[in-house]
């Protein structure tokens, strides 16, 4: 912001008045940590401090002030369009304002690039994220301890992740499911990793009302 732009903010440029002008004797007039012209650029209010600063516009993470700091925008959630959103590559030591290859990185070296952990939630610094011992890259259920890997319905989700009783593996818990699920009603020594078709879903070694209500409870969940 030139100097004369800072004196005419109140759009009279023959006088300054400190209450209705920037200063052009310093870079940041209302003192909120944030430069006069970066404000002007986003929209903000330069000349008084009312909170902009402790607001996060774009959902990204980031408060306003420190969307400044990380010279990132406040109004993208992606600054540098890496499919990573500026508050988790803080978050986690990245660069939020340039492109420079690190969503191809593995840092943790278990599997997964530094995009792919943000996709699935899991921690880019640690390759074990749910701690069972199972690397995030190959681990069934990435966020969930499941040291056995248990999968009873061989749809690659791990069981302790794969909250639908989804039998026909569609993405949806429909009239499908339920005929296979009927196929194994009243059915006992569910044991071993099949589990009756993959209906005993609470695991008690009998198909009864308890698995039944599972379905219905997730029904028509997709």
């Amino acid at each position: 912001v030139t100097d004369y732009e800072e004196i005419s903010y109140d759009n009279d440029a023959n006088s300054y008045n400190p209450a209705t002008d920037l200063n052009p004797l310093n870079p940041d007039t209302d003192n909120d940590g944030m430069s006069d012209g970066w404000e002007i650029s986003f929209g903000y209010d330069p000349l008084h401090d009312n909170g902009e600063k402790n607001n996060d516009d774009d959902g990204d993470g980031l408060t306003n002030l420190q969307e400044y700091q990380n010279n990132t925008k406040p109004n993208n959630t992606d600054t540098d369009s890496d499919g990573m959103p500026d508050g988790w590559e803080v978050n986690y030591g990245f660069n939020p304002s340039y492109d420079n290859g690190e969503g191809n990185n593995d840092d943790d070296s278990d599997g997964l690039t530094n995009l792919a952990e943000f996709q699935n939630g899991t921690l880019p610094n640690n390759p074990d994220t749910d701690g069972d011992g199972v690397l995030d890259g190959s681990d069934n259920c990435k966020t969930d301890y499941n040291p056995d890997q248990s999968d009873m319905d061989a749809d690659g989700k791990g069981d302790e992740c794969d909250r639908l009783p989804d039998l026909s593996n569609n993405d949806f818990v429909d009239f499908e499911d339920f005929a296979l699920f009927a196929l194994h009603w009243s059915d006992t020594n569910c044991t071993g990793r099949d589990f009756c078709g993959a209906t005993d879903f609470d695991k008690s070694g009998i198909i009864d009302p308890h698995d039944l209500a599972e379905i219905a409870q997730h029904w028509l969940d997709n």
